[in-house]
């Protein structure tokens, strides 16, 4: 007589190790994530680090000042320490190696900038500045391209993983059929909440792979996912003490997403949301909203001076001459009542007769 007993416990194994297995591959997704979350982040510190040490070191020329060399020296030792950590943990791919060995060489361009730059701290002079500015020029490109290369590399992974997870998936789902034929049919009665309780496992580790980043990768603000679930939050505040909130939405001006260079339009996003960022305070909210623009949340029940500052940063933007693009802002006040699609839309809408302004 086939012992129903140990068909039980085969079952029962197979289901464990099917956990396990998810288990492990859930912690493989994370622990991925979280290193080319850092790589991707250092390799872009980078990218801004190479155009800072040059304008800081254009700075330090013209003014002569020890804040400023003190300020190249420390930046000048962050980059190295980022690249060592690049060089020594995260070159495995054939793709890492050609750019930072072979075929681009990044790794000797940047040890080249690190020393002409090292030189020009120590003896300052114009031919070593100009030398610095178009080095830092040409790191540019490439260091967009590393940037680049281990996003895709994090794609890759994580697609791989996924992969690995619907395999668990299908192969949990084919024990528990199993189970269903040999055991469940038998003594149905009795293996009903077994069944329930196995389902639910099944559906919380298939919840747990389904983390999204928050943070937008090219200017670290908020992306809008992030940005949607804090308006929701602010608009069900405002409701519950009777206060306001503006809410801004800034256009970067004939941005080009198919600019196939891409190096104007990623300096023009990373710039303005630097001067958004600092131009408000820890309690209001930038966002990138979408690829050309930011949304602003601010806290303030006094509009006017809500709208004069709105004012001020867009004029503060369109005036600076390190932009490659102008915005175009449009702010609108939260009212009781307003829901969200309705804030959204009178900002896309431009609806001046209802209490937009834009500018």
């Amino acid at each position: 007589m086939f012992n129903l007993k140990f068909v039980y416990f085969i079952v029962f194994s197979t289901l464990a190790a099917w956990a396990l297995f998810a288990y492990i591959t859930t912690t493989q997704i994370i622990n991925h994530n979280k290193q080319y979350s850092n790589i991707i982040n250092i390799t872009g510190k980078q990218r801004m680090l190479s155009q800072k040490t040059a304008l800081t070191s254009m700075l330090y020329m013209k003014e002569k000042k020890p804040a400023l060399k003190e300020y190249l020296i420390s930046l000048l030792a962050l980059m190295k320490k980022d690249h060592t950590e690049i060089i020594t943990k995260h070159i495995h791919s054939k793709e890492a190696i050609d750019i930072y060995f072979k075929k681009k060489k990044l790794q000797k361009k940047v040890d080249t900038y690190q020393d002409k730059l090292s030189d020009f701290i120590l003896k300052p002079d114009d031919t070593k500045l100009q030398n610095i500015i178009q080095l830092s020029y040409d790191l540019l490109p490439l260091l967009n391209e590393a940037v680049y290369m281990f996003e895709h590399e994090s794609d890759l992974h994580t697609d791989k993983l996924l992969q690995k997870e619907l395999f668990i998936l299908f192969g949990t789902l084919l024990t528990l059929l199993l189970e269903a034929v040999f055991i469940i049919i038998p003594i149905s009665k009795k293996l009903k909440s077994h069944e329930k309780e196995l389902n639910e496992l099944l559906l919380e580790r298939t919840k747990s792979i389904q983390k999204l980043s928050v943070i937008d990768p090219l200017t670290q603000l908020y992306n809008r996912k992030k940005m949607e679930r804090i308006l929701t939050k602010e608009i069900d505040r405002a409701h519950r003490t009777n206060n306001t909130f503006s809410l801004s939405l800034v256009e970067i001006d004939n941005l080009n997403k198919m600019d196939t260079s891409q190096e104007k339009s990623e300096k023009s996003i990373t710039k303005i949301a630097k001067i958004l960022l600092s131009k408000y305070r820890s309690i209001d909210t930038v966002g990138r909203w979408s690829y050309k623009e930011f949304l602003i949340i601010k806290i303030d029940n006094d509009t006017t001076s809500t709208l004069a500052h709105t004012k001020e940063v867009h004029k503060l933007l369109n005036e600076d001459s390190s932009l490659q693009h102008t915005c175009s802002f449009s702010i609108t006040h939260y009212t009781q009542n307003d829901t969200f699609t309705e804030l959204l839309q009178r900002l896309k809408e431009r609806d001046c007769t209802n209490c937009v302004e834009e500018f």
